[in-house]
């Protein structure tokens, strides 16, 4: 693989990357991305993908974060 900015991920201590995507398979792309750093990826993620079978075990697994965009709480 040839990524390119890894350089910019930290090494330790937290951090916040705001990534775009327009496919399914992109936030994918990212964690793996992010991996291949060293650093294990937590991604956002709508909460009605956490309902969905396979999907959901994977994302619940790997601790990865629901946003629950109906709420009031959301703002």
């Amino acid at each position: 693989r040839d990524w390119r900015g890894m350089e910019h991920i930290p090494a330790d201590g937290g951090f916040i990357t705001a990534v775009n995507h327009n496919s399914y398979l992109d936030p994918l792309s990212y964690g793996h991305f992010q991996y291949n750093t060293g650093r294990v990826p937590r991604l956002l993620a709508k909460a009605g993908l956490f309902k969905t079978p396979f999907v959901g075990m994977m994302l619940r697994g790997t601790g990865q974060i629901p946003v629950y965009r109906e709420t009031t709480n959301a703002l």
